[in-house]
């Protein structure tokens, strides 16, 4: 299954646009279109809620600047350097393991963890649905 991502600039590049967001997206968050302008929190859950971007900054409480494309984010915790990372069944979050996943739930590489707090994200559209 394939998931076309809005405002890629061409050449891999990473694009940046502003979209409402409920109160609970925060900074670090994968995100799905989960409307017109508007995001929420992606999870591996399904195809619907397959990630597009992260939250880079949140300049208002139902604001969201997300990026898109490829790009190194600096604001993670815990990543273990050079692992793959999935989106997660967690809201917004992501793995290096998918181990738990089960039928109907989606398979989506988010990035590679350049070390314990930068991730090279780079989301994969052609996610594998189990």
């Amino acid at each position: 299954m394939s998931f076309n991502v809005p405002q890629v600039i061409p050449g891999g590049g990473g694009g940046e646009g502003s979209y409402a967001c409920p109160l609970t997206v925060n900074v670090g968050d994968f995100v799905y279109l989960s409307g017109v302008n508007a995001v929420d929190k992606a999870s591996a859950a399904g195809p619907g809620t397959a990630a597009v971007g992260v939250v880079v900054t949140k300049p208002l409480p139902t604001s969201a600047t997300v990026l898109f494309g490829s790009a190194e984010a600096g604001f993670f915790a815990g990543l273990i350097p050079a692992a793959q990372y999935f989106l997660d069944l967690t809201l917004g979050g992501i793995t290096a393991s998918v181990a738990g996943f089960v039928a109907g739930n989606i398979v989506q590489r988010v990035g590679q963890a350049k070390d314990a707090t930068t991730l090279t994200v780079k989301i994969d559209n052609n996610f594998t649905v189990l």
